[in-house]
Formats: structure tokens, C-alpha cells, sequence
């Protein structure tokens, strides 16, 4: 593979790493909305409650999806570039040859 596919591949997985990461983030953030809805159980009904806790799920549910991705992403390149460095020596002295 090109160095170029390479880094396009890099490029893939980081953009998966920061969209879980901005997931996680959001998790934290309706976590505290969360505690904020339970703190105020007087006010705020069961099923508004359950609405949340439904969101936070989703919202888990993609983070969790795109951090999975992130990593299968970046096992392939690290596969591939463990591959370049066993081979690159053998390649450089041939093209020297040449």
C-alpha cells in the first residue's frame, strides 16, 4: 500500500477517535444533567427521567460504535506499517542495487 492510503487511513481513524471522544463527552455532560433530574425528583416526572436516560443510551451506544471503529482503523495501520519496517531494509538494498 502507498504511503498515501496509509495516512488517509490514519487520517479515517483519527476522525472515528475524536467523534467517540466528543461522544464521551456528551455522556459526561448528561450525566451531570442526569444527577441535576434525579436531585429534582419533586419537580420532574418518571418519564421525562426515562427520556434522558434513553438519549444518554443512544448517545453511549454511537460513542462506543465509533471508538470501535477507531480502533480496528488503527490496528490495520499499525499492521501495515509492522509490515514496511520488516520489509523497508530489504526494498532499500534492492532499489540500491538497481
Amino acid at each position: 500500500m502507498s504511503i498515501k492510503t496509509q495516512a488517509l487511513h490514519y487520517v479515517k481513524a483519527v476522525d472515528h477517535s475524536i467523534i467517540a471522544a466528543q461522544h464521551g463527552y456528551t455522556i459526561a455532560e448528561e450525566a451531570l444533567g442526569f444527577a441535576e433530574l434525579i436531585e429534582a425528583r419533586n419537580t420532574v416526572n418518571e418519564a421525562v427521567r426515562q427520556d434522558y436516560l434513553r438519549g444518554m443510551l443512544e448517545t453511549a451506544r454511537r460513542g462506543e460504535e465509533n471508538a470501535n471503529i477507531a480502533l480496528e482503523k488503527f490496528r490495520d495501520v499499525r499492521k501495515t506499517v509492522s509490515k514496511v519496517k520488516i520489509y523497508w531494509p530489504m526494498l532499500y538494498e534492492h532499489i540500491l542495487t538497481q
